[in-house]
């Protein structure tokens, strides 16, 4: 039995990955002090009618990681798909946009998990700092993609985006003052 869920959640993995999506680049190329740090592809995004079996399949895989710091690498990607999901969703069809919010929410959400994850692999006497470089990295490249976000919602949008910024900034406040000397 359970080999066969697993042969399932392996082809439903597959299939809503190799979904194509037609996508704009969620960040301009022409700013200079740009993070090199790439966000994952999102795949399908939360519009889809399959969405929820991608959602079925990411459940599944974080209740089978026990390990802090694999736990942490999956929640800082699943927050990174999160976030460009949100905003694809949002520059596909902008009358969606309270999908593309909560998606972008729910990416915050894993993040703030991949933050609670280090500390708890830091107590366990794991060696975080380059975990740490990591999730510093990725939630500057959020930062980015957030501000560049705010300039395209509609004007009685922007304190919603003004609030996804505030809180990740709270994330990079809470790494940089957990940060290990190396």
């Amino acid at each position: 039995m359970k080999l066969f869920i697993f042969i399932i959640l392996f082809f439903v993995s597959i299939f809503l990955n190799s979904s194509t999506f037609a996508q704009e680049s969620a960040t301009s190329s022409g700013t200079a002090s740009r993070s090199s740090y790439e966000l994952s592809y999102p795949g399908i995004l939360p519009d889809h009618p399959l969405y929820f079996l991608k959602m079925i399949r990411d459940r599944v895989v974080e209740i089978l990681i026990s390990d802090p710091t694999k736990k942490f690498s999956f929640h800082v990607l699943q927050g990174d798909k999160r976030l460009l999901g949100g905003v694809y969703l949002y520059q596909k069809d902008s009358s969606k946009h309270e999908l593309s919010f909560a998606t972008i929410s729910k990416g915050q959400n894993y993040m703030e998990q991949a933050v609670f994850d280090l500390k708890r692999a830091k107590d366990q006497g794991q060696n975080t700092f380059e975990s740490y470089t990591k999730l510093g990295d990725s939630l500057r490249k959020h930062h980015e993609v957030l501000e560049e976000f705010s300039e395209m919602v509609k004007p009685d949008q922007k304190k919603r985006v003004d609030t996804f910024i505030k809180r990740n900034q709270g994330f990079i406040n809470e790494v940089n003052r957990s940060k290990p000397k190396n």
